[in-house]
């Protein structure tokens, strides 16, 4: 069975940031990726690093959830394109973020360009290079 990285949620060029990474006391890295934004990820590393976010493993919310995940970032969505049986929402947060949905959360959820909505990403769906 070969999967694509597409279908396992990869694009070539979403949600891949370079950043400054620091030990965090907790085992995780905070790295600065700019724009005034900082990821969690596990992994205890330091200097430069590329960090890449798979779409599919970014929530979408309209309030910020109390959840375990590591990742809370506030932004308004830019863009909204299908992408087969799913949606692609461009969402700038400090910088932009990629992340994929369903259609239907896109319409139960209201969602449109210029929705303020929350990301939401654990630090283990952070791959680190």
């Amino acid at each position: 069975l070969r999967v694509s990285l597409r279908d396992a949620g990869f694009s070539m060029l979403d949600n891949i940031f370079v950043g400054w990474a620091e030990p965090t006391p907790n085992g995780t890295s905070a790295i600065d990726i700019g724009g005034g934004v900082k990821i969690e990820a596990l992994g205890k590393r330091r200097g430069r690093v590329t960090a890449l976010i798979p779409p599919i493993d970014i929530i979408i919310s309209k309030k910020p959830l109390d959840s375990s995940a590591r990742n809370v970032l506030k932004g308004r969505i830019v863009e909204v394109s299908e992408a087969g049986s799913t949606v692609r929402l461009k969402v700038e947060a400090g910088r932009v973020f990629t992340a994929q949905i369903t259609e239907t959360s896109l319409k139960e959820m209201k969602l449109n360009v210029g929705s303020e909505v929350y990301l939401t990403f654990k630090a283990s769906s952070i791959r680190l290079l």
